[in-house]
């Protein structure tokens, strides 16, 4: 309502007046409850980088991830892997899903804005997925440095997932 206020004042009066309005909103909302929930949320996004105790200097370098889980959530994550250019190895429950997956990650690409417009060319894109794995056995995970679990919503299913990880992989 007051961008319309302000479009109704520039239209229908002279620029002093126009503007004069405009500031009188801007400083209106400036001050709303929006505008403080708005400068709460852009603060705690900054805090919530920052953990205390815990050093950017300190971090283990993950030259190999791991993704369990070949779902719309998986497949997502192993790309965010895959464009910072971390190989990947995405493990699903047989063989049949472990292909969908990396037939769906390559979809996914090539359906990209990037892939269309040419800014991700065929060549880098088959670069891009040298480093995706996708596999049915755990054991494929071996050499992940972290390994990142993107399985359904079931407990039972989730509980089984990580009795059958346990062990598999090298010690952090």
């Amino acid at each position: 309502q007051a961008i319309v206020r302000c479009v109704e004042a520039a239209v229908g009066s002279d620029i002093a007046t126009g503007l004069a309005v405009e500031r009188d909103e801007f400083m209106a909302l400036a001050v709303s409850p929006e505008a403080k929930a708005l400068q709460h949320m852009f603060f705690a996004e900054r805090t919530c980088s920052k953990v205390p105790g815990v050093s950017a200097k300190d971090a283990v370098p993950v030259a190999a991830a791991g993704v369990v889980g070949g779902g719309t959530m998986g497949r997502g994550i192993a790309m965010c892997f895959l464009d910072a250019g971390v190989p990947v190895t995405l493990l699903d429950v047989d063989e049949k899903a472990a292909a969908a997956a990396r037939s769906g990650i390559e979809e996914t690409y090539k359906r990209s804005s990037a892939f269309r417009k040419g800014k991700l060319t065929e060549a880098a894109l088959e670069k891009k997925l040298a480093g995706l794995k996708c596999a049915a056995d755990v054991s494929a995970l071996s050499d992940a440095d972290l390994v990142v679990e993107a399985i359904y919503e079931d407990m039972d299913v989730k509980r089984a997932t990580f009795a059958a990880l346990d062990g598999a992989f090298k010690p952090s």
